[in-house]
């Protein structure tokens, strides 16, 4: 899988979580948690390679998103670093003040939806996306009110009388669209976007799209390889990367059956 952070270790539980933990320890070259670093060696070969590769994203994030040791030098980085020190990178880069809360939030979502993989950089379009989920659900459309029950922390125990009833606001309306992508904040959600226009995040969905929007079929046929759940991921608006292929008029990318019957 990817060497970021995706959301598609949302969708598959706290086992994997703990194991993309583990790997960013790894990346960091950290000798600390030996159990760790080996049984993510098992499931990511050629670990030389992911230190030598990523070692400078993993450092960047551990910078950004740990007060002691942001300011760190990266040999004392690697020396410091703990298996709790990448927990609390990940919940605040989620935007979570803990790995606790993060932990709880991940685990009371445990399959109930999958949760959406931004693609576009530009945070009008997210705040548009806002905006329109909040006019259907003033008609009560049922898929808005499912939304709103899912992804309000207010309203998670509502029912659908009292949620007809709901005066929702624009910020209501982020909130919602910023936790069914698995970030606790707008705030925290409009950041991560930053980062992917900046590329300081591994983003493999959004590269997808790129390299769709382009007309690359061989940067896709790569990264489709490379990361085969993205077939069949979900992007903002429940957005797959076939149906944006077709809404580009890009018949010619390399979607095949066996493509989705691996993922």
């Amino acid at each position: 899988m990817d060497t970021g952070w995706g959301l598609d270790v949302l969708m598959r539980g706290s086992d994997a979580l703990r194991m993309r933990i583990s790997k960013l320890v790894l990346l960091l070259g950290s000798e600390n948690d030996g159990e760790c670093a080996a049984a993510v060696a098992e499931l990511f070969q050629n670990s030389d390679l992911l230190a030598k590769t990523n070692g400078r994203e993993a450092l960047a994030r551990f910078r950004s998103g740990h007060p002691r040791l942001g300011v760190a030098s990266p040999e004392l980085i690697r020396k410091e670093a703990r298996l709790a020190d990448a927990r609390w990178v990940v919940a605040r880069e989620y935007g979570f003040a803990s790995w606790a809360r993060f932990k709880a939030h991940v685990e009371a979502l445990g399959g109930k939806t999958e949760l959406r993989h931004p693609f576009e950089t530009d945070l009008q379009y997210y705040r548009d996306r806002a905006a329109g989920m909040l006019s259907v659900f003033g008609t009560g459309e049922q898929n808005a009110i499912r939304l709103v029950r899912l992804f309000h922390p207010d309203f998670a125990s509502a029912s659908e009388a009292d949620l007809r009833a709901v005066s929702l606001t624009q910020a209501d309306a982020e909130l919602i669209l910023a936790r069914e992508h698995g970030f606790e904040t707008f705030e925290a959600f409009a950041a991560h976007i930053g980062a992917i226009r900046e590329q300081r995040v591994s983003a493999p969905f959004a590269q997808a799209f790129d390299a769709i929007k382009a007309d690359e079929r061989a940067r896709l046929q790569q990264l489709l390889a490379r990361h085969p759940k993205l077939a069949n991921a979900a992007g903002t608006n429940a957005n797959r990367l076939i149906m944006l292929a077709m809404s580009f008029g890009r018949l010619q990318m390399p979607f095949s059956a066996s493509t989705f019957l691996r993922c």
